[in-house]
């Protein structure tokens, strides 16, 4: 066989390769599930603060118990407050004002992240407050002692009842 036989030969047999070669993989490609491919987020998607209320840790069942109970409070405009704690975190209070109106307030409290968060069902102290959630920030609690400051600034301090 000559030589100028055997490149022509050579390169037919390559050629047939790689169009086995490339057929295969398009038979491959059409049983293939299609995938899209990922869409880049743009700049300030990516720098997009975190949400804090999913980071919020929950609240521990020691925080319910430790504020489960009766608490008797006042603030420097000498209201008072008899507040009554379910471990399970419902609570009703009764808000005595100093021109001897008394009010209540019944729903849910929770503490968490330092805060008391009191969500009303009812206040008949302030009608426009029903269905609505406050959070307050918690200066202190312990097994006598409730501090809280309220969203107007004001401090309401408690004393547990016994």
């Amino acid at each position: 066989m000559s030589p100028s036989r055997i490149v022509p030969i050579a390169r037919l047999a390559r050629a047939s390769l790689v169009s086995a070669t490339v057929g295969a993989a398009a038979a491959c490609a059409s049983r293939a599930p299609a995938v899209e491919a990922p869409v880049a987020a743009s700049a300030s998607a990516r720098r997009a603060p975190a949400v804090r209320i999913a980071d919020a840790p929950a609240p521990t069942a020691s925080d319910l118990a430790l504020l489960a109970g009766r608490w008797r409070g006042k603030d420097s405009e000498e209201w008072v407050y008899d507040l009554d704690v379910e471990i399970d975190g419902t609570f009703s209070q009764n808000v005595l004002q100093p021109d001897g109106d008394l009010c209540l307030q019944q729903g849910t409290i929770d503490v968490r992240d330092s805060r008391v968060i009191r969500s009303f069902d009812s206040n008949e102290c302030n009608r426009a407050y029903e269905g609505e959630t406050l959070y307050e920030e918690l200066v202190s609690l312990d097994s006598a002692e409730l501090v809280v400051r309220t969203e107007y600034g004001y401090e309401i301090e408690y004393a547990r009842v016994r």
